[in-house]
């Protein structure tokens, strides 16, 4: 903390008396915790000699005097009840299916529809969606049990991309395996083909390969040259589990799940 450019981005000792210390600086906390009576401060990592004044630890009142409170409003709050502020449309690239509810929500944010009938569409409309998957690596999602350590190690060695689709209840199912990129789109093409793709919107997110996400695209496009098709780079926790050169593809379908 002592290289920081501004010294009051992290809470610091300013002052020694005889009778305590004086601090400033800054310290982040759960929004809740401005329910509690008392805030614990302490340090969230290792200092060093230099960073002396920074390594404090003490219990202060929420209402003492020279605390200030800067908080963050909730998505459960009433923002969606008050005029003109519309809905939270967030941030499509997190991954696949959510991509996909996020733009049709945006559509119909731009309507006269109340939160309950978007809500009733929305809900209608995510059974008519499906995600498809081709992972070239399974060692993110094999350190929290979700694929066996000796099938991530085994696709690993001989370069083994994993094809899937994501269960009505969330789980992973893995249906298909695959040598090489080319192979990998075909098949997770043809999964959402007989899961009742036609032509409809579509979103391609990647993990840094673009190109292969552009070549499902104008796949796609052969059979459909009017479809709506989006690449995004994912974010996020998405980036984590599908790891480089994964592929998520999610899409409308004329089937409902």
């Amino acid at each position: 903390p002592h290289l920081q450019k501004d010294p009051d981005l992290f809470v610091r000792i300013v002052e020694r008396r005889e009778d305590g210390i004086v601090v400033c600086g800054a310290k982040a906390h759960q929004t809740g915790s401005i329910n509690s009576h008392e805030h614990l401060i302490m340090p969230t990592m290792t200092m060093t000699e230099d960073d002396k004044d920074y390594a404090v630890s003490f219990a202060i009142q929420s209402d003492a005097e020279g605390v200030f409170m800067i908080y963050g409003r909730q998505s459960c709050d009433t923002r969606k009840c008050e005029e003109g502020t519309g809905i939270d449309t967030g941030n499509k690239q997190f991954g696949g299916q959510e991509a996909l509810v996020l733009r049709r929500l945006a559509d119909l944010a731009h309507t006269d529809l109340s939160f309950e009938e978007i809500d009733q569409q929305i809900r209608d409309y995510l059974r008519h969606t499906r995600l498809f998957f081709a992972f070239f690596s399974v060692h993110n999602l094999s350190q929290n049990g979700r694929v066996s350590k000796t099938a991530a190690a085994a696709l690993s060695m001989f370069n083994i991309a994993v094809t899937g689709t994501a269960s009505e209840t969330g789980t992973i199912n893995v249906n298909g395996k695959a040598r090489g990129e080319r192979s990998a789109m075909k098949n997770i093409y043809k999964a959402a083909l007989e899961a009742g793709y036609a032509g409809g919107r579509a979103v391609i997110t990647h993990v840094e390969n673009p190109a292969l996400a552009e070549s499902l695209k104008q796949m796609i496009l052969q059979d459909f040259p009017q479809a709506e098709v989006f690449i995004d780079p994912t974010r996020g926790l998405c980036s984590y589990y599908m790891e480089r050169r994964g592929i998520v593809f999610s899409c409308e379908t004329v089937k409902a799940i």
